[in-house]
This record gives structure tokens, sequence and C-alpha cells, in this order.
């Protein structure tokens, strides 16, 4: 079947697309990167591939987000904690802090 056949077929199951607010994309993905879809497709049970790939992508860009909000809190964290005149258990409670943000940084972006 064609994917203009599809598309049809889509839209008599009441699966139709409203164009003002939706784009197709169509685009390939390695193996290794479809077969981790699939796998959180069903770990998920989300009903189609579609669905699952928007949510990864949600995820995603949530992901990147936070990352750059992880990284302004961190510069502000270990720049409050060069202030001279901290209590040491704060300036150390604030380092702890920012070692953490690091590391959450860098477990989003995978390393």
């Amino acid at each position: 079947m064609h994917l203009d056949q599809w598309c049809i077929l889509g839209h008599f199951l009441g699966m139709a697309v409203n164009p003002d607010t939706t784009v197709r994309k169509i685009f390939s993905l390695p193996k290794d990167a479809a077969e981790a879809v699939e796998n959180f497709r069903f770990e998920h049970r989300f009903k189609t591939e579609a669905e699952a790939i928007r949510r990864l992508v949600e995820v995603g860009l949530t992901a990147h987000r936070l990352d750059d909000t992880i990284a302004t809190l961190s510069a502000r964290a270990f720049a409050l904690s060069a202030t001279d005149d901290l209590p040491e258990h704060v300036e150390e409670e604030l380092g702890v802090i920012v070692d953490a943000l690091d590391e959450l940084r860098e477990s989003l972006k995978g390393r």
C-alpha cells in the first residue's frame, strides 16, 4: 500500500491529521535506533510508532531545555560559592549542589 492510500485509509478510520496544527515528517533511523523506538513503544504501550516517536521528541526537547536550566543554575551556584562572606557549611553545600547539577547535566547528554 502506498503512502497516499494509507492517508486515505487513515482518514476513513478517523485518524485524519489537521494540516493547520500538524506537519508530516519522513526520516530514516539507524537500525539500532529504530529497535529502541519499537522497544520504547511496547514498553510504554503506545498504540502506534508515531505516538512513541512524538513522545520521544517531546522528552528530548524537554531534556534540552532542562540542560540549559541546569547549566545556568550550576553557574549561579558556583559564583555564589565563591563569595567570601558565606559560612563554610553553606559554601560546602553549594559545592555539593554544583557537583550534583553537573552530574545531572552529563547524564542528560548521555555521556
